[in-house]
Protein backbone atom coordinates (compact mmCIF):
# COMPACT_ATOMS: atom_id res chain seq x y z
CA UNK A 1 0.00 0.00 0.00
CA UNK A 2 1.24 3.06 -1.06
CA UNK A 3 1.47 6.25 2.10
CA UNK A 4 3.52 9.12 3.11
CA UNK A 5 7.52 8.10 3.16
CA UNK A 6 6.53 4.52 2.18
CA UNK A 7 5.51 3.54 5.42
CA UNK A 8 2.30 1.49 6.51
CA UNK A 9 1.13 3.16 9.14
CA UNK A 10 -1.63 0.50 9.48
CA UNK A 11 -0.20 -3.30 9.44
CA UNK A 12 -2.59 -5.56 7.76
CA UNK A 13 -0.81 -8.58 9.16
CA UNK A 14 -2.01 -10.27 12.62
CA UNK A 15 -0.04 -10.09 15.96
CA UNK A 16 -0.14 -12.38 18.44
CA UNK A 17 -1.56 -9.88 21.21
CA UNK A 18 -1.21 -6.05 22.41
CA UNK A 19 -0.61 -4.28 25.51
CA UNK A 20 -3.64 -3.69 27.90
CA UNK A 21 -4.41 -0.12 28.20
CA UNK A 22 -4.08 2.31 31.02
CA UNK A 23 -7.50 2.78 33.05
CA UNK A 24 -8.54 6.79 32.36
CA UNK A 25 -11.32 8.94 33.33
CA UNK A 26 -12.98 10.47 29.45
CA UNK A 27 -14.31 13.38 28.71
CA UNK A 28 -15.20 11.57 25.01
CA UNK A 29 -14.81 8.87 22.83
CA UNK A 30 -12.03 7.61 21.04
CA UNK A 31 -11.32 4.85 16.53
CA UNK A 32 -8.83 2.18 14.68
CA UNK A 33 -5.90 -0.43 13.85
CA UNK A 34 -4.12 -2.56 15.01
CA UNK A 35 -4.54 -6.00 13.07
CA UNK A 36 -5.48 -9.16 15.66
CA UNK A 37 -5.79 -12.75 14.75
CA UNK A 38 -8.84 -13.32 12.85
CA UNK A 39 -10.36 -16.10 14.64
CA UNK A 40 -10.59 -14.35 17.94
CA UNK A 41 -12.14 -10.78 16.15
CA UNK A 42 -14.56 -13.43 14.78
CA UNK A 43 -15.10 -15.45 18.24
CA UNK A 44 -16.03 -12.02 20.11
CA UNK A 45 -18.46 -10.83 17.28
CA UNK A 46 -20.30 -14.21 17.65
CA UNK A 47 -20.22 -13.79 21.56
CA UNK A 48 -21.43 -10.29 20.79
CA UNK A 49 -24.58 -11.85 18.42
CA UNK A 50 -25.27 -14.69 21.11
CA UNK A 51 -26.14 -11.97 23.92
CA UNK A 52 -28.35 -10.04 21.30
CA UNK A 53 -30.43 -13.11 20.65
CA UNK A 54 -32.61 -12.74 23.63
CA UNK A 55 -32.67 -9.25 25.44
CA UNK A 56 -34.75 -8.86 28.43
CA UNK A 57 -35.72 -5.03 27.67
CA UNK A 58 -37.72 -5.02 31.14
CA UNK A 59 -34.04 -5.66 32.81
CA UNK A 60 -32.03 -3.66 30.48
CA UNK A 61 -34.62 -0.55 31.38
CA UNK A 62 -34.07 -0.89 34.96
CA UNK A 63 -30.31 -1.18 34.95
CA UNK A 64 -30.07 1.74 33.08
CA UNK A 65 -32.46 3.59 35.21
CA UNK A 66 -30.75 2.72 38.62
CA UNK A 67 -27.41 3.89 36.91
CA UNK A 68 -28.99 6.94 35.71
CA UNK A 69 -30.25 7.53 39.10
CA UNK A 70 -26.83 6.63 41.05
CA UNK A 71 -24.12 8.08 38.84
CA UNK A 72 -25.76 10.83 36.48
CA UNK A 73 -24.46 13.96 37.75
CA UNK A 74 -26.90 16.65 37.60
CA UNK A 75 -29.59 15.22 40.37
CA UNK A 76 -31.52 18.59 40.30
CA UNK A 77 -32.28 17.45 36.87
CA UNK A 78 -33.83 13.78 37.94
CA UNK A 79 -35.67 15.38 40.11
CA UNK A 80 -37.33 18.02 38.21
CA UNK A 81 -38.07 16.00 35.24
CA UNK A 82 -39.11 12.89 37.70
CA UNK A 83 -37.18 10.66 35.61
CA UNK A 84 -37.86 7.15 37.24
CA UNK A 85 -41.48 8.57 36.70
CA UNK A 86 -40.96 8.82 32.42
CA UNK A 87 -39.21 5.48 33.07
CA UNK A 88 -42.38 3.62 34.04
CA UNK A 89 -44.25 5.54 31.68
CA UNK A 90 -42.10 3.89 28.89
CA UNK A 91 -41.80 0.66 30.35
CA UNK A 92 -44.85 -1.38 28.35
CA UNK A 93 -43.30 0.21 25.09
CA UNK A 94 -39.23 -0.47 25.59
CA UNK A 95 -40.58 -4.03 26.55
CA UNK A 96 -41.95 -4.66 23.57
CA UNK A 97 -38.95 -4.24 21.85
CA UNK A 98 -38.19 -6.96 19.12
CA UNK A 99 -34.62 -7.00 19.63
CA UNK A 100 -32.04 -5.24 21.87
CA UNK A 101 -31.13 -2.49 18.84
CA UNK A 102 -34.62 -1.56 19.10
CA UNK A 103 -34.96 -1.68 23.09
CA UNK A 104 -31.43 0.59 23.14
CA UNK A 105 -32.99 3.23 20.64
CA UNK A 106 -36.74 3.60 22.62
CA UNK A 107 -34.14 3.84 25.74
CA UNK A 108 -32.38 6.17 24.13
CA UNK A 109 -35.29 8.43 23.47
CA UNK A 110 -35.86 8.68 27.14
CA UNK A 111 -32.58 9.36 27.99
CA UNK A 112 -32.58 12.48 25.48
CA UNK A 113 -35.12 13.85 27.93
CA UNK A 114 -31.99 14.46 29.95
CA UNK A 115 -30.54 16.60 27.27
CA UNK A 116 -27.16 15.46 28.40
CA UNK A 117 -24.56 14.45 26.10
CA UNK A 118 -22.32 11.29 26.73
CA UNK A 119 -25.73 9.61 28.00
CA UNK A 120 -27.09 6.94 25.95
CA UNK A 121 -27.18 2.96 25.15
CA UNK A 122 -25.01 1.39 22.77
CA UNK A 123 -24.95 -1.89 20.66
CA UNK A 124 -22.90 -4.23 19.20
CA UNK A 125 -23.95 -2.57 16.10
CA UNK A 126 -23.41 1.20 17.08
CA UNK A 127 -19.73 1.73 15.93
CA UNK A 128 -19.54 3.96 18.77
CA UNK A 129 -19.67 0.74 20.95
CA UNK A 130 -16.23 -0.68 20.20
CA UNK A 131 -14.63 3.15 20.61
CA UNK A 132 -15.94 2.79 24.05
CA UNK A 133 -15.01 -0.60 24.50
CA UNK A 134 -11.26 0.57 24.35
CA UNK A 135 -11.51 3.48 26.18
CA UNK A 136 -12.61 1.60 29.11
CA UNK A 137 -12.02 -2.02 28.27
CA UNK A 138 -8.74 -1.84 31.09
CA UNK A 139 -11.58 -1.07 33.83
CA UNK A 140 -13.77 -4.43 32.73
CA UNK A 141 -13.05 -7.68 34.01
CA UNK A 142 -10.74 -9.56 31.08
CA UNK A 143 -13.06 -12.58 31.21
CA UNK A 144 -16.04 -9.98 29.43
CA UNK A 145 -13.89 -7.43 28.50
CA UNK A 146 -11.04 -8.96 26.81
CA UNK A 147 -11.84 -7.63 23.00
CA UNK A 148 -15.11 -5.85 22.53
CA UNK A 149 -13.14 -3.40 21.44
CA UNK A 150 -11.80 -4.59 18.21
CA UNK A 151 -13.34 -3.61 14.78
CA UNK A 152 -13.57 -4.94 11.75
CA UNK A 153 -13.53 -2.31 8.97
CA UNK A 154 -11.15 -0.19 6.14
CA UNK A 155 -10.73 2.96 7.90
CA UNK A 156 -13.24 5.19 6.77
CA UNK A 157 -16.50 6.56 8.34
CA UNK A 158 -19.85 7.40 7.11
CA UNK A 159 -23.09 9.46 8.02
CA UNK A 160 -26.63 9.41 6.81
CA UNK A 161 -27.47 12.64 4.19
CA UNK A 162 -30.96 12.33 2.43
CA UNK A 163 -30.92 8.76 2.99
CA UNK A 164 -27.92 7.80 1.86
CA UNK A 165 -24.51 6.74 3.42
CA UNK A 166 -21.59 9.37 2.20
CA UNK A 167 -17.83 9.40 3.36
CA UNK A 168 -17.40 11.48 6.25
CA UNK A 169 -13.69 10.98 6.63
CA UNK A 170 -10.75 8.47 5.94
CA UNK A 171 -8.40 7.71 8.17
CA UNK A 172 -4.75 8.56 6.50
CA UNK A 173 -2.67 5.74 6.21
CA UNK A 174 -6.11 2.78 6.14
CA UNK A 175 -6.51 0.29 3.60
CA UNK A 176 -9.61 2.72 2.34
CA UNK A 177 -6.78 5.75 2.34
CA UNK A 178 -4.90 3.96 0.41
CA UNK A 179 -7.52 2.60 -2.09
CA UNK A 180 -8.71 6.13 -2.57
CA UNK A 181 -11.66 6.57 -0.81
CA UNK A 182 -12.47 9.87 -0.59
CA UNK A 183 -14.93 12.34 1.68
CA UNK A 184 -18.19 12.67 -0.69
CA UNK A 185 -18.24 9.63 -1.70
CA UNK A 186 -22.02 7.24 -1.44
CA UNK A 187 -21.43 4.24 -0.52
CA UNK A 188 -23.79 1.99 -2.55
CA UNK A 189 -23.01 -1.55 -0.77
CA UNK A 190 -20.51 -4.15 0.04
CA UNK A 191 -20.04 -6.90 -1.61
CA UNK A 192 -23.40 -6.14 -3.62
CA UNK A 193 -25.32 -6.24 -0.07
CA UNK A 194 -26.85 -2.98 1.40
CA UNK A 195 -24.02 -1.44 3.60
CA UNK A 196 -23.78 -1.10 7.37
CA UNK A 197 -20.63 0.34 8.89
CA UNK A 198 -20.40 -2.32 11.56
CA UNK A 199 -22.62 -5.61 10.13
CA UNK A 200 -20.97 -5.24 6.76
CA UNK A 201 -17.59 -6.32 7.59
CA UNK A 202 -18.18 -8.49 10.64
CA UNK A 203 -16.13 -12.01 10.12
CA UNK A 204 -14.45 -10.30 6.85
CA UNK A 205 -10.36 -9.49 9.09
CA UNK A 206 -8.39 -10.73 6.24
CA UNK A 207 -10.71 -11.19 3.59
CA UNK A 208 -11.05 -8.49 0.93
CA UNK A 209 -14.48 -6.72 0.66
CA UNK A 210 -15.36 -5.17 -2.72
CA UNK A 211 -17.21 -1.80 -1.78
CA UNK A 212 -19.70 -0.33 -4.55
CA UNK A 213 -19.49 3.39 -4.29
CA UNK A 214 -20.88 6.89 -6.87
CA UNK A 215 -18.98 9.71 -6.92
CA UNK A 216 -21.90 11.92 -8.36
CA UNK A 217 -25.77 12.00 -7.02
CA UNK A 218 -27.65 8.95 -9.32
CA UNK A 219 -24.26 8.98 -11.60
CA UNK A 220 -22.41 5.54 -12.62
CA UNK A 221 -21.09 3.16 -9.80
CA UNK A 222 -17.65 1.30 -9.06
CA UNK A 223 -16.37 -1.31 -6.78
CA UNK A 224 -13.02 -1.21 -5.42
CA UNK A 225 -11.73 -4.33 -3.78
CA UNK A 226 -10.34 -3.12 -0.31
CA UNK A 227 -8.41 -4.89 2.41
CA UNK A 228 -10.68 -5.85 5.81
CA UNK A 229 -8.52 -5.44 9.31
CA UNK A 230 -9.07 -5.59 12.62
CA UNK A 231 -8.85 -1.94 13.95
CA UNK A 232 -8.33 -0.71 17.76
CA UNK A 233 -9.42 2.49 17.77
CA UNK A 234 -6.95 4.35 20.01
CA UNK A 235 -4.22 3.15 18.08
CA UNK A 236 -5.67 3.68 14.73
CA UNK A 237 -6.40 7.15 15.44
CA UNK A 238 -2.90 7.71 16.75
CA UNK A 239 -1.04 5.42 13.29
CA UNK A 240 -4.01 8.36 10.93
CA UNK A 241 -2.57 11.27 13.08
CA UNK A 242 0.98 10.64 12.45
CA UNK A 243 0.70 9.47 9.18
CA UNK A 244 -1.55 13.25 8.48
CA UNK A 245 1.34 14.94 9.09
CA UNK A 246 2.62 17.00 6.25
CA UNK A 247 4.44 20.18 4.94
CA UNK A 248 2.40 21.93 2.32
CA UNK A 249 4.81 25.15 0.23
CA UNK A 250 2.46 27.54 -1.09
CA UNK A 251 4.06 31.31 -2.10
CA UNK A 252 7.70 30.60 -0.52
CA UNK A 253 6.00 29.08 2.89
CA UNK A 254 6.22 25.77 4.71
CA UNK A 255 2.88 25.13 5.97
CA UNK A 256 2.74 22.05 8.55
CA UNK A 257 -0.59 20.42 8.53
CA UNK A 258 -1.66 17.36 11.10
CA UNK A 259 -5.24 16.15 11.56
CA UNK A 260 -6.48 15.56 15.22
CA UNK A 261 -8.75 12.41 14.85
CA UNK A 262 -8.59 12.21 18.80
CA UNK A 263 -7.72 14.19 21.88
CA UNK A 264 -6.10 11.42 23.85
CA UNK A 265 -2.55 11.12 22.88
CA UNK A 266 -0.49 13.89 22.92
CA UNK A 267 3.52 12.25 22.76
CA UNK A 268 1.44 11.49 19.00
CA UNK A 269 0.54 15.00 18.77
CA UNK A 270 4.13 15.62 19.52
CA UNK A 271 5.86 13.17 17.41
CA UNK A 272 3.95 13.84 14.43
CA UNK A 273 5.09 17.39 14.64
CA UNK A 274 8.35 16.46 15.17
CA UNK A 275 8.27 14.34 11.57
CA UNK A 276 7.39 17.51 9.67
CA UNK A 277 9.20 20.74 11.86
CA UNK A 278 12.84 20.48 12.47
CA UNK A 279 11.97 22.98 15.51
CA UNK A 280 10.62 20.15 17.57
CA UNK A 281 13.17 17.88 17.12
CA UNK A 282 13.11 17.61 20.52
CA UNK A 283 10.10 18.06 22.75
CA UNK A 284 8.27 17.37 25.94
CA UNK A 285 6.35 14.31 26.53
CA UNK A 286 2.43 14.56 28.02
CA UNK A 287 4.67 14.11 31.45
CA UNK A 288 7.02 17.14 31.50
CA UNK A 289 10.08 14.61 30.73
CA UNK A 290 12.19 16.27 27.92
CA UNK A 291 12.56 13.95 25.00
CA UNK A 292 15.46 14.52 22.20
CA UNK A 293 14.45 13.27 18.61
CA UNK A 294 17.24 11.90 16.49
CA UNK A 295 17.46 12.02 12.74
CA UNK A 296 14.60 9.95 12.16
CA UNK A 297 11.04 9.44 13.25
CA UNK A 298 9.40 6.65 14.77
CA UNK A 299 8.53 5.11 11.42
CA UNK A 300 11.84 5.36 10.07
CA UNK A 301 11.71 8.61 7.71
CA UNK A 302 14.45 11.27 8.16
CA UNK A 303 13.43 14.48 10.28
CA UNK A 304 12.82 17.78 8.15
CA UNK A 305 16.01 20.30 7.95
CA UNK A 306 13.75 23.17 8.12
CA UNK A 307 11.27 24.83 10.23
CA UNK A 308 8.22 25.53 9.86
CA UNK A 309 6.59 29.13 8.46
CA UNK A 310 3.07 28.17 9.73
CA UNK A 311 0.86 25.66 11.20
CA UNK A 312 -2.91 24.44 10.43
CA UNK A 313 -4.54 21.86 13.37
CA UNK A 314 -7.20 20.16 11.93
CA UNK A 315 -9.38 19.55 15.06
CA UNK A 316 -12.40 18.01 13.18
CA UNK A 317 -12.02 14.92 15.28
CA UNK A 318 -14.20 11.84 15.42
CA UNK A 319 -13.97 11.23 18.97
CA UNK A 320 -12.78 13.76 21.84
CA UNK A 321 -10.88 12.38 24.67
CA UNK A 322 -9.73 12.15 28.33
CA UNK A 323 -10.37 16.58 29.57
CA UNK A 324 -6.76 16.85 31.30
CA UNK A 325 -5.57 15.66 27.95
CA UNK A 326 -6.87 19.20 26.37
CA UNK A 327 -4.47 20.62 28.52
CA UNK A 328 -1.40 18.59 27.51
CA UNK A 329 -2.72 19.33 23.64
CA UNK A 330 -2.50 22.76 23.86
CA UNK A 331 0.56 22.49 25.64
CA UNK A 332 2.65 20.30 22.39
CA UNK A 333 1.68 23.24 20.74
CA UNK A 334 2.24 25.67 23.24
CA UNK A 335 4.02 24.94 26.23
CA UNK A 336 2.25 24.68 29.78
CA UNK A 337 -0.70 27.04 29.96
CA UNK A 338 -2.98 29.86 32.01
CA UNK A 339 -6.39 28.57 32.59
CA UNK A 340 -7.53 25.19 33.68
CA UNK A 341 -10.22 22.69 33.17
CA UNK A 342 -12.14 21.76 35.80
CA UNK A 343 -14.63 18.93 36.31
CA UNK A 344 -17.38 18.53 39.10
CA UNK A 345 -19.34 15.95 39.78
CA UNK A 346 -20.19 13.91 42.60
CA UNK A 347 -17.30 12.28 43.56
CA UNK A 348 -14.41 14.66 41.50
CA UNK A 349 -12.88 17.55 41.10
CA UNK A 350 -9.79 18.29 38.80
CA UNK A 351 -7.61 20.52 37.67
CA UNK A 352 -4.75 20.79 34.64
CA UNK A 353 -1.63 23.10 34.34
CA UNK A 354 -0.33 26.56 34.06
CA UNK A 355 1.45 29.37 32.32
CA UNK A 356 2.72 30.50 29.28
CA UNK A 357 1.56 31.05 25.38
CA UNK A 358 2.40 30.36 22.01
CA UNK A 359 4.11 33.09 19.44
CA UNK A 360 3.77 31.99 16.06
CA UNK A 361 1.41 31.98 13.27
CA UNK A 362 -1.89 28.39 12.87
CA UNK A 363 -4.78 28.25 12.18
CA UNK A 364 -7.45 25.51 14.21
CA UNK A 365 -10.13 23.56 11.91
CA UNK A 366 -13.57 22.97 13.48
CA UNK A 367 -16.89 21.57 12.89
CA UNK A 368 -19.85 19.59 14.08
CA UNK A 369 -18.02 16.37 14.61
CA UNK A 370 -15.11 18.29 16.87
CA UNK A 371 -16.97 16.93 20.18
CA UNK A 372 -16.22 16.79 23.60
CA UNK A 373 -12.62 16.96 24.58
CA UNK A 374 -11.82 18.34 21.00
CA UNK A 375 -14.16 21.21 21.92
CA UNK A 376 -11.67 21.67 24.96
CA UNK A 377 -8.84 22.08 23.09
CA UNK A 378 -10.37 24.57 20.61
CA UNK A 379 -11.92 26.86 23.11
CA UNK A 380 -8.23 26.50 24.72
CA UNK A 381 -6.85 27.77 21.51
CA UNK A 382 -9.17 30.37 21.16
CA UNK A 383 -8.49 31.79 24.66
CA UNK A 384 -5.11 31.67 24.02
CA UNK A 385 -5.27 34.09 21.23
CA UNK A 386 -3.37 31.03 19.10
CA UNK A 387 -4.84 31.77 16.22
CA UNK A 388 -8.20 32.28 14.29
CA UNK A 389 -10.53 28.72 14.00
CA UNK A 390 -11.51 27.89 10.64
CA UNK A 391 -14.99 26.04 9.39
CA UNK A 392 -18.46 25.64 11.72
CA UNK A 393 -19.75 25.65 15.32
CA UNK A 394 -18.93 22.22 17.58
CA UNK A 395 -22.19 20.68 18.47
CA UNK A 396 -21.92 21.29 22.56
CA UNK A 397 -21.52 17.96 23.48
CA UNK A 398 -18.88 18.56 26.82
CA UNK A 399 -19.91 16.13 29.63
CA UNK A 400 -17.12 14.34 31.98
CA UNK A 401 -18.54 10.56 31.07
CA UNK A 402 -18.21 6.94 32.27
CA UNK A 403 -19.67 3.94 31.22
CA UNK A 404 -21.23 0.80 32.93
CA UNK A 405 -22.07 -2.59 31.45
CA UNK A 406 -25.47 -3.73 30.61
CA UNK A 407 -27.57 -7.01 30.57
CA UNK A 408 -26.80 -8.58 27.06
CA UNK A 409 -23.55 -7.04 26.61
CA UNK A 410 -24.76 -3.63 25.82
CA UNK A 411 -23.29 -0.29 27.32
CA UNK A 412 -24.50 2.63 29.09
CA UNK A 413 -22.73 5.65 28.71
CA UNK A 414 -22.84 8.48 30.87
CA UNK A 415 -22.50 11.69 32.01
CA UNK A 416 -20.74 12.01 35.28
CA UNK A 417 -19.90 15.30 35.88
CA UNK A 418 -20.08 19.03 34.63
CA UNK A 419 -16.83 20.34 32.69
CA UNK A 420 -15.30 23.91 32.28
CA UNK A 421 -12.92 25.74 30.90
CA UNK A 422 -11.02 28.35 31.86
CA UNK A 423 -14.53 28.82 33.67
CA UNK A 424 -16.55 28.50 30.76
CA UNK A 425 -20.10 25.94 30.20
CA UNK A 426 -19.49 24.64 26.74
CA UNK A 427 -22.02 22.03 27.23
CA UNK A 428 -24.80 22.78 24.82
CA UNK A 429 -23.14 25.96 23.62
CA UNK A 430 -20.03 24.56 21.52
CA UNK A 431 -17.22 26.80 20.20
CA UNK A 432 -17.96 29.16 17.52
CA UNK A 433 -15.55 29.90 13.99
CA UNK A 434 -13.55 32.88 13.84
CA UNK A 435 -14.00 32.47 10.15
CA UNK A 436 -17.74 29.99 8.83
CA UNK A 437 -16.56 28.18 6.24
CA UNK A 438 -19.22 25.67 5.58
CA UNK A 439 -17.97 22.46 3.80
CA UNK A 440 -20.61 20.35 1.95
CA UNK A 441 -20.32 16.42 1.71
CA UNK A 442 -21.94 14.48 -0.14
CA UNK A 443 -20.64 14.08 -3.49
CA UNK A 444 -17.92 16.65 -2.81
CA UNK A 445 -14.75 14.09 -4.07
CA UNK A 446 -12.88 15.14 -1.03
CA UNK A 447 -12.68 18.76 -1.50
CA UNK A 448 -12.02 21.08 1.98
CA UNK A 449 -12.71 24.47 1.13
CA UNK A 450 -11.75 24.70 5.11
CA UNK A 451 -8.48 23.26 4.48
CA UNK A 452 -8.26 25.42 1.39
CA UNK A 453 -8.98 28.96 3.03
CA UNK A 454 -6.64 27.76 5.99
CA UNK A 455 -3.50 27.42 3.50
CA UNK A 456 -4.64 30.65 1.47
CA UNK A 457 -4.33 32.72 4.78
CA UNK A 458 -1.23 31.18 5.97
CA UNK A 459 0.24 31.62 2.06
CA UNK A 460 -0.28 35.23 2.16
CA UNK A 461 -3.16 35.20 -0.42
Amino acid sequence: MATRDGIAPFPITSVKSMPPQKSIALVALTLVALAIQPAAAQRTVETQQRALQEPDARRLLEAVVTTIERRFFDTEKLARLNFRKRAEEAANEIAAARDANEAAARINELLAKLETSHTQVFTPDDIEYYFIADVFSAERQPDTWAAPNMLAGTGFFTAKVDGRDHVTGVLEGSPAHAAGIRAGDEIVSVDGAPYHPVRSFKRRVGETADITLRRSKDGPAETRPIPVIAMQPAKAFDRAMQASARVIEKNGKRIGYVHVWHVRSPDALAEALADIDASRRSYRNHEGRFIRGGDFTATGARRPDQVLDALIVDNRVKIGGQASVAEQFLSVLAGPRGGYVEASGRNDRSRGPSPKSFKGRSIMLIDSGTRSAGELFAQGYKTENLGPLYGSKTPGAVSGGSIEQLPGGLILYIATSRVTMDGTVLEGLGVAPTREIPRPIPYSAGADPVLDAAIAELAGN
